[in-house]
């Protein structure tokens, strides 16, 4: 895809979920299934949004994305009650979530999409790329 097309493609598809691009890159690195605690996926989303022609950003505006995404309840940091008495996580257990590679590699205090998140992700994903994401 031509820069200006993606350019043109996410600012409509965020503007439409009103989501901000670094709340975005954000909410990608969760969908790539990185298992982690809020600042490594931080540094995840700096480092993969490196040449991005969307724009560059801080730490600080991903650490903000991050946050929003929390307060509007697409992401969350899983707590030790996602989790049953075996260590085996509920949170979303039925969802189709629970089917890709990485479901079971979550602890409390990693970074995971509420339903609502997944479904605004997948959304937005489809928006920018087409449904082959």
């Amino acid at each position: 895809m031509h820069p200006d097309e993606l350019i043109a493609r996410s600012r409509a598809a965020l503007e439409a979920y009103g989501l901000s691009l670094p709340s975005h890159l954000v909410m990608c690195q969760v969908g790539y299934r990185i298992n982690a605690e809020p600042a490594v996926i931080i540094r995840q989303a700096v480092g993969s949004s490196e040449g991005d022609p969307r724009g560059a950003f801080t730490e600080a505006d991903y650490w903000d994305g991050l946050a929003i995404c929390i307060q509007r309840g697409l992401l969350k940091v899983l707590e030790p009650d996602d989790f049953d008495g075996n260590g085996l996580r509920m949170h979303l257990r039925h969802t189709p979530l629970a089917i890709q590679d990485g479901f079971d590699d979550y602890a409390p205090g990693h970074v995971e999409f509420t339903a609502e998140g997944y479904r605004v992700h997948q959304a937005v994903i489809a928006a920018i790329f087409g449904n082959g994401g």
